[in-house]
């Protein structure tokens, strides 16, 4: 609980630790602040709902399987170029 004093109507947010988004890729929280009446019937309440998205870094190092790699290619064979995806790996 915290309390902002008149005419200060900002508040932050803060994390106790940083986020894994392979753990959680996002979180939803919901906000309520309520005036400090001296009679609880008169306070006045309001509520905001707030979604945290985390973004997904590449934390981890690429691994590559079957490692060296070797090719054999003939001279004068033509330049091809191809950028494999771990999708595009499924179908190598």
């Amino acid at each position: 609980m915290f309390q902002i004093s008149e005419g200060q109507y900002v508040g932050s947010i803060s994390l106790l630790k940083p986020l894994d988004y392979e753990q959680r890729s996002g979180y939803s929280l919901v906000l309520k602040a309520t005036d400090s009446a001296s009679e609880p019937s008169a306070r006045l309440t309001a509520v905001a709902n707030v979604a945290v998205d985390v973004l997904d870094i590449q934390d981890q190092p690429p691994i590559f399987l079957n490692s060296p790699f070797s090719a054999t290619v003939a001279e004068g064979t033509a330049p091809v170029s191809k950028n494999n995806t771990s999708v595009d790996m499924n179908k190598v």
